[in-house]
């Protein structure tokens, strides 16, 4: 059997940008000053898709280590707490 290779991600799995501020991941297109290797992407029964593993990125900015939970466990103080189908 042949043997699998260990699949190395791309940074971008772990930058804060990721989302919201890179040009890559709004426009699919490539950051100036990146480094990266041409990929293809394998869409399980959708056919496939040039992409870019990127190993070093002047945009990265290291992710939280917990995942964003500190942002979702913070109770909000502005909004009222109400028993269900009671009058406040």
């Amino acid at each position: 059997m042949a043997e699998r290779k260990a699949v190395q991600h791309s940074i971008c799995w772990n930058c804060e940008r990721s989302c919201s501020g890179c040009p890559w991941s709004r426009r699919f297109e490539p950051v100036p000053g990146w480094i990266a290797t041409p990929t293809i992407i394998h869409m399980h029964g959708y056919g496939i898709m040039e992409s870019f593993r990127v190993d070093a990125c002047p945009l990265f900015k290291e992710d939280a280590k917990d995942g964003g939970l500190k942002w979702t466990n913070k109770p909000n103080a502005k909004v009222p707490r109400r028993k269900p189908n009671r009058q406040p």
